[in-house]
């Protein structure tokens, strides 16, 4: 991963801890993501398992979204990958 994409990653999970105000919900659902490549305006990140690429899309991509937009802009795409199946 370029170094400036974990530094903006570092940034963004900062800003979700901030907005979501529950250290224990950081810690499950947004500390394990990692931030593994970006291409052609695409950020790919990865989560341990399909459990928690459903309930990120379902529950927090507004949250993500904003937190990656200040960085990349408005046309910023981002894809969830699953590490491991764990439904």
């Amino acid at each position: 991963m370029p170094e400036n994409l974990r530094e903006i990653w570092e940034k963004a999970l900062e800003t979700i801890k901030t907005e979501l105000g529950n250290d224990q919900s950081f810690n499950i659902w947004f500390k394990p993501i990692r931030a593994i490549s970006l291409k052609d305006g695409v950020v790919k990140l990865e989560v341990p398992n399909n459990f928690a690429k459903t309930w990120l899309l379902d529950k927090h991509m507004p949250l993500i979204y904003s937190s990656l937009g200040d960085s990349f802009g408005p046309e910023l795409k981002i894809e969830i990958e699953a590490a491991g199946p764990g439904d």
